[in-house]
């Protein structure tokens, strides 16, 4: 099974099996430098647990990367946020489609 196979099987209970700790998620935030005027990119976001915190830091964008079209859709499906984009695709990939 390839890695994006296996994280497709994984999605619909990615968010009740692997919760991180709120403070985890706020100190991951806060050492990626997000804030007003940056675009962020999240690689291998997953279902985006990231994704609140870093926009609660209000950049200019957010770009979620993952090789997931599962874990992309749950995503999707949680947010809205007019700043992001969601992608499944590889992350060396990414300056190839134009993102």
């Amino acid at each position: 099974m390839d890695c994006c196979s296996y994280f497709n099987d994984l999605a619909d209970g990615w968010d009740a099996k692997c919760a991180p700790h709120p403070e985890l998620l706020e100190t991951v935030a806060f050492l990626s430098g997000a804030r007003p005027g940056l675009h962020v990119l999240d690689i291998a976001c997953g279902t985006g647990v990231l994704f609140p915190e870093i926009l609660s830091r209000d950049p200019d964008s957010l770009l979620g990367v993952d090789l997931s079209e599962k874990m992309i859709d749950r995503a999707r499906s949680k947010f809205s946020d007019r700043r992001l984009r969601l992608t499944a695709s590889d992350c060396f990939k990414v300056r190839e489609t134009g993102f």
